[in-house]
């Protein structure tokens, strides 16, 4: 069940504070895809430090539990992906110098499956870094 926040805006009224529909932003779903994604790269009990945020906090957005994912916690999730996509991508970047320098042919499987997957990690980096902020 995908649930919404409405962000508070201001008006030029300074008592005045209304609640804009307009601004309803769903990151319920893709606050749990980034978890996920950087708990398979760095493993689950190191998420919630990597975000700087409490373990409970984490537990409960991948359980769905969480009430509302805010736009500043849901920036410090993507951009924590973000940081460990990069990690991952120099260390395949790495990974395929070392085996085409020890002799290992282009078509060998290690380098098959690490070009594969460093070009997965830099369209998922791609896909993180076209979203708009708040989307």
């Amino acid at each position: 069940m995908a649930r919404t926040i409405i962000q508070q805006t201001r008006t030029n009224y300074p008592d005045e504070d209304r609640m804009s529909s307009a601004t309803a932003i769903d990151f319920d779903d893709a606050a749990r895809c980034l978890v996920e994604r950087i708990d398979s790269i760095r493993g689950a009990s190191r998420t919630p430090s990597l975000i700087g945020v409490g373990p409970g906090t984490i537990e409960n957005i991948r359980r769905g539990r969480r009430k509302s994912i805010t736009a500043v916690l849901f920036e410090r999730i993507r951009g924590a992906a973000i940081r460990e996509l990069e990690k991952e991508i120099r260390s395949l970047q790495a990974e395929v110098a070392i085996a085409r320098s020890s002799g290992l042919g282009l078509e060998s499987d290690e380098i098959v499956h690490a070009e594969t997957a460093l070009q997965k990690a830099r369209k998922a980096i791609r896909n993180l870094a076209r979203q708009p902020e708040g989307e």
